[in-house]
């Protein structure tokens, strides 16, 4: 009677051995997927903002911050300093050309890794801001010119989207009017054709070019009338290198769901 009593003992175990087991193991994954979750979140990326106009300062620093970075108002007066350490630095409608010395800084925060972003808008009302960022360009020796044009008065959507890493998940952009650009590598065309949003590789950095500031509007949604249908943020994401790893958590999903069916189908097995 002992021995049956001892082996029956035995025999419950193996199962609350398994469950401990496979408990564990889902553990694991479920750790894995918050280490996920922390590093992306931990990203303590910094992103300079020079908007002297004011067009969409607020915008661009709403939009980072709920994203989780840290958004930095530089003066004009900005300095070397300024830059370091920013993952990426945006400056819109210059009111005047840098001095050389902010230009040399420019130059090298890009040639060093830093990404740059500069916006200007259509050649109505902003002649000189158009002029300020090709003097701009020129210092940084970039290919890129922004020509003194005037395309789709108005708020568009276009679909023109050049593939590129920088464009990836990217459908449509919301816009209004715009200049266009010349040079360098197109990444989105408005709807009369023109190049508005270009790039190109200096060093070991990135400049991004938009002939229109109101692509700012679509990070919030305030002048879009289907904010969900644009792409906006996802460009701007990618300028920061910042973009979601959809891969590794679908995977750790994928490894948690295989685990959760285990443990029903040995369930459902005893």
């Amino acid at each position: 009677m002992v021995l049956v009593q001892i082996q029956a003992n035995r025999m419950a175990t193996v199962p609350r051995l398994r469950r401990t087991h496979i408990m564990k193991r889902v553990i694991t994954v479920l750790t894995a997927i918050a280490l996920v979750a922390v590093a992306g979140n931990a990203r303590a990326t910094t992103v300079n903002i020079l908007d002297e106009f004011g067009n969409e300062q607020d915008n661009l620093d709403v939009f980072f911050r709920v994203q989780g970075f840290t958004a930095t108002n530089i003066s004009a007066s900005f300095t070397a300093a300024d830059l370091a350490g920013a993952k990426l630095t945006i400056i819109s409608l210059p009111s005047a050309v840098p001095s050389a010395s902010q230009l040399a800084a420019l130059s090298s925060y890009v040639q060093g890794g830093g990404r740059l972003l500069l916006n200007s808008e259509h050649s109505l009302l902003f002649s000189p801001q158009i002029g300020n960022v090709n003097a701009i360009l020129s210092a940084l020796g970039s290919s890129i010119s922004n020509q003194l044009t005037d395309f789709d008065s108005g708020p568009h959507m276009t679909t023109t989207i050049l593939s590129d890493p920088f464009t990836e998940g990217v459908h449509s952009i919301f816009y209004a009017a715009t200049s266009s650009l010349t040079g360098g590598i197109e990444l989105v065309a408005g709807v009369s054709c023109q190049d508005f949003i270009a790039r190109q590789g200096l060093g070991s950095g990135q400049l991004f070019v938009i002939a229109d500031t109101n692509t700012a509007d679509g990070l919030s949604g305030s002048s879009v009338d289907c904010f969900d249908c644009v792409d906006n943020a996802r460009l701007y994401l990618n300028f920061l290198g910042a973009t979601p790893e959809p891969s590794t958590l679908v995977l750790l999903g994928s490894s948690l769901t295989g685990l959760i069916g285990s443990m029903a189908w040995r369930r459902h097995r005893r």
